[in-house]
């Protein structure tokens, strides 16, 4: 099955809680699952977990749930 973070990421940008998130990859015993690092107004794991349940497929929903002040994201720039 595809999964694309972008999805991911744009479903949870919609509730005005979440200020900045990115979707990773990551593997364990159950082969690769989802995890998300979320910066925002939440308390708590289940909370965002909650929010995935309500815009997201079963599929879609992370495994792993990471709640950050801020993060940076790295940018590669290629010139050509």
């Amino acid at each position: 099955m595809n999964i694309y973070p972008a999805e991911i990421e744009a479903a949870v940008k919609m509730d005005a809680r979440v200020k900045d998130v990115l979707t990773y990859g990551f593997q364990d015993r159950y082969g690769t699952q989802i995890g998300v690092k979320i910066a925002g107004d939440f308390s708590s794991a289940e909370e965002v977990k909650r929010l995935c349940s309500e815009c997201l497929p079963p599929f879609q929903i992370p495994a792993r749930i990471e709640i950050v002040k801020t993060f940076q994201r790295d940018c590669v720039l290629h010139s050509w």
